[in-house]
């Protein structure tokens, strides 16, 4: 099964992410925009997982969670993954904020000794609204995703961690929630 890490978005985040998303949509089949089910800050994608090394991961964060205690989180900005006039993803911004990346470097040493690699890349948060399929025909949505890059949308206060698991749908992933680790 195909399995990551995530925390989820309270429902007013989710709304307001939402609304952008159908300002945003114009029609062009250029994006594949993610529905409100499948909004979430993904703090690290294991991929394929075994059942037992999937409980293995469900023990490795229930320890995590013991260490850390509930943390606020911010949701401001916009923009695209690469930067520049291909982009693959379209995103929302998270603060990078140290309790955050706290329990980013947490869990990722917690994979480690499961056999998941170390993510060499740096830790960028955000969420993922949508996935560009044809960047030829993107300028109103780029211009509009601009319209947002300086704007808060919110913050919340993390207070669990899920485990997913993601099958992938012609329709898009669908996630079911494997375990979730409440937080002090």
């Amino acid at each position: 099964m195909r399995t990551f890490i995530a925390v989820d978005l309270n429902a007013d985040i989710k709304n307001k992410i939402k609304r952008i998303i159908r300002e945003l949509d114009n029609g062009t089949r250029s994006v594949r925009w993610v529905g409100i089910e499948g909004i979430h800050l993904t703090l690290k994608f294991l991929g394929d997982t075994t059942i037992d090394r999937a409980a293995q991961v469900g023990a490795a964060l229930a320890e995590v969670g013991q260490n850390v205690s509930s943390f606020p989180l911010r949701i401001a900005g916009t923009g695209a993954f690469p930067p520049g006039s291909r982009p693959r993803v379209l995103w929302v911004g998270i603060d990078p904020s140290k309790d955050l990346r706290d329990l980013v470097a947490s869990i990722e040493k917690a994979m480690i000794p499961l056999g998941f690699s170390q993510e060499t890349r740096p830790f960028s948060p955000h969420i993922t609204i949508g996935r560009v399929k044809d960047s030829s025909r993107l300028e109103s949505v780029m211009s509009g995703l601009n319209t947002y890059k300086d704007r808060v949308f919110g913050q919340m206060t993390v207070q669990s961690l899920l485990f997913f698991e993601s099958r992938l749908k012609p329709t898009g992933a669908e996630y079911s929630i494997l375990k979730e680790i409440h937080l002090p």
